[in-house]
């Protein structure tokens, strides 16, 4: 088993080169698809870096989402 999963992942590295080797980012789709609620994820992730636990993080972006909805604007264009 051991050495079927070592195969196994030389096999997903050497498919993941291929595709990353002839990838061609199309710019304009990739900023259409950015969303501000993407910033979630990096807000969980700054307050762990900044000692909050993870459990703690995923509620306060959670409540940050939620506010926005609430107020239909945008994460991005809360305030503290």
């Amino acid at each position: 088993p051991l050495f079927d999963a070592v195969d196994t992942v030389k096999d997903c590295l050497a498919i993941a080169t291929g595709v990353v080797v002839t990838m061609k980012p199309n710019p304009k789709m990739l900023l259409k698809a950015l969303c501000p609620e993407m910033l979630a994820t990096d807000l969980a992730d700054y307050l762990v870096r900044k000692g909050v636990p993870f459990r703690e993080t995923h509620h306060i972006s959670g409540a940050c989402v939620r506010l926005a909805e609430e107020k239909e604007i945008s994460i991005d264009t809360l305030t503290l």
